[in-house]
Parts: C-alpha cells; sequence; structure tokens
C-alpha cells in the first residue's frame, strides 16, 4: 500500500505504520447505558456525563490476521513499551 512502511515483527505479526491513521480515539471516561426506546434521553446525559467525567484517548490500532496497522507516533510508542522487535 501506498505510504505504509513495514516495522519489524512482534511474536510473528508485522507492525505495519501507515502515517494515514489517526493517532488516538475519543472516548467517553464513563459510558451511560443506552434504552432503546429513549435515545434522545442517552444523548442529553451521556453529554452531561462527558462534561463532568472527560474523555479517554486511547491508542488507535488496526488488527488484521497478520498485521497491525497504526500511526508512527503509535509504533514509537509500542516500541518504547515492549522494546526495540
Amino acid at each position: 500500500m501506498f505510504g505504509n512502511a513495514v516495522v519489524g515483527q512482534f511474536s510473528g505479526v508485522r507492525i505495519i505504520e501507515s502515517p494515514h491513521m489517526q493517532k488516538y480515539t475519543t472516548e467517553p471516561a464513563r459510558k451511560h447505558k443506552e434504552h432503546p426506546k429513549r435515545k434522545k434521553y442517552h444523548l442529553r446525559v451521556q453529554k452531561k456525563w462527558n462534561k463532568r467525567f472527560g474523555t479517554v484517548q486511547n491508542p488507535m490500532f488496526i488488527a488484521t490476521m497478520g498485521a497491525i496497522f497504526a500511526h508512527p507516533d503509535v509504533v514509537q510508542l509500542l516500541r518504547d513499551k515492549i522494546g526495540n522487535h
């Protein structure tokens, strides 16, 4: 693929860095339970909970059968955590 570079392997899985991927996903710190019939109530309460409890940013990976795709900064974070593989 264009713009991707194979960085290395970890436990037999290729790690591929792609500058086109997002670095982080943003998720609510707490999630309000969703009721099937009260969608608007859930959205309103979730907005208030986001304001009170905030959001969390998690590194984004896409794992396939033989490869892990990630942004170069996230791959560097992986290298720091697991060592130079």
